[in-house]
């Protein structure tokens, strides 16, 4: 009798285990999606401009190959003078939402009052990185 009661339940665990399957059918969603791709397409930084401010713009192209909409946040990190900062996005920026299979083009402009003790002589773009919300 305890024989027949494990090999009883042996079967029922493998049953079990094997009758679930993920076949895309389910209610469990694929979320493999491809990373956001980017591009610089524009790149300015003037440490004077000749009337007591410095000018950073840029312009950065996002890149949703995915056939499905996607939510997120890029940081664009800079390099000024081997210190680094970050500019970053929130619910309200260009670029939260990229639709399937959509290009995004975000414009950053910054006017700064030149510091001779703080200006940087040259910035830089170190990377972009976006990262996707649920």
């Amino acid at each position: 009798m305890y024989m027949q009661l494990r090999i009883l339940l042996t079967l029922l665990s493998i049953l079990s285990f094997s009758g679930c399957s993920n076949n895309g059918d389910g209610d469990i969603p694929d979320n493999s999606l491809e990373d956001v791709t980017s591009e610089i397409l524009d790149f300015e930084y003037i440490p004077d401009t000749g009337n007591n401010s410095s000018l950073l713009t840029y312009e950065i192209k996002f890149t949703n190959p995915n056939n499905v909409a996607v939510k997120g946040f890029y940081t664009v990190t800079l390099d000024a003078n081997g210190t680094k900062f970050y500019v970053g996005s929130n619910t309200s920026s260009q670029c939260y939402q990229i639709e399937a299979n959509s290009d995004c083009i975000t414009n950053y402009e910054n006017d700064g009052v030149v510091d001779s003790e703080e200006n940087a002589d040259a910035i830089k773009i170190v990377s972009i990185d976006y990262e996707f919300v649920e």
